[in-house]
């Protein structure tokens, strides 16, 4: 009798580093429009899982001044100063089995596969959001903490914004001095909880500034130009208490000011910088999608790897909202 050997787990050989579906992966996480963390900590990629970088100090920006130069003399000259930090890229994990029956039964073998991805991608992508709101959405981190109040507030306070006679712009344009008079550099994002953002969109100054317009059609971008940033980010991602019970905005009640670069770089600042690893086999932007045979379930396995670690670099770029709403 012929010995029959039976695999209980895949084996490297069995395992298939899927290029279209980590193309899929990429592309679900690029329009994620709910997932906010990448879009203030923008993506680096590096080809170590751990190594230094480099955090330049403001004053090699705004302590060089030009001077007179006599003849046969050299220009005045500066120096960049800089500190170092670590990185260290973590790699996540998460999967989906589509059962031989489920797959012998769908209309369409690429949307299921796809569909596996989507929802494999959104589970890593929901993980680094609520790893970014816990360690960086919070007081305690930035270069300015306020505290909303409902009523008289005083000094590193401010009105709710959905209490009566709030100054939401007044706010706004007060964290924008402070962080441009720190750094040079004028915040051009605003991170806002959806709870914040909903009761922005009947704030009574905000209301009388779009007058004219449906308060229906009042969207991300009129707010961002009603408050003179670039970019207008609202927290929409939505998460489960452990035990299933109920469900939430990940964000909170909470709004963040800060600068983001446009251009991620060695010599550019920013207030943070996500590291990804893309030197990890297959992977692209840090994510791989891979497909495994799972026999002893009769199961098609799509796992996803995202391989990343999150830094803080200039915390004088980022003035924060305790509290923006009650």
């Amino acid at each position: 009798m012929s010995e029959v050997i039976r695999k209980n787990n895949p084996t490297v050989g069995d395992v298939h580093y899927s290029q279209p579906l980590t193309y899929t992966a990429m592309a679900y996480k690029q329009s994620g429009a709910s997932f906010v963390a990448s879009r203030l900590f923008p993506g680096v990629g590096v080809q170590k899982a751990s190594d230094v970088f480099y955090k330049w100090a403001k004053k090699s920006f705004l302590e060089a001044y030009a001077k007179p130069r006599a003849p046969s003399s050299e220009t005045a000259g500066g120096s960049m100063t800089f500190t170092t930090d670590n990185y260290s890229c973590k790699v996540f994990g998460f999967h989906f089995d589509i059962d031989d029956q489920v797959r012998a039964n769908a209309d369409s073998q690429l949307t299921l596969d796809a569909a596996a991805t989507e929802m494999v991608m959104g589970a890593l992508l929901r993980e680094k959001e609520r790893l970014f709101l816990a360690n960086f959405f919070k007081t305690s981190v930035w270069g300015t903490d306020w505290t909303g109040k409902a009523s008289n507030p005083s000094t590193n306070e401010f009105l709710q914004w959905d209490a009566a006679n709030s100054t939401p712009r007044k706010n706004i344009e007060s964290a924008k001095t402070t962080v441009l008079a720190a750094t040079g550099f004028e915040p051009n994002t605003l991170l806002l909880g959806r709870q914040v953002y909903a009761a922005l969109l009947t704030n009574a100054d905000i209301k009388d500034q779009f007058k004219y317009t449906s308060a229906d059609s009042i969207n991300e971008s009129m707010i961002a130009r009603y408050f003179g940033v670039q970019n207008v980010l609202v927290g929409d991602a939505v998460a489960t208490s452990d035990n299933g019970a109920t469900y939430g905005f990940m964000a909170g009640k909470n709004a963040l000011l800060c600068y983001v670069t446009p251009n991620p770089g060695a010599l550019t600042v920013t207030a943070g910088y996500t590291f990804e690893w893309s030197g990890y086999t297959g992977a692209m932007g840090g994510v791989r999608m891979s497909r495994m045979r799972m026999d002893p379930i009769r199961s098609d396995r799509i796992e996803g790897e995202y391989a990343w670690d999150m830094k803080l670099v200039a915390n004088d770029l980022g003035f924060f909202f305790s509290g923006a709403i009650a």
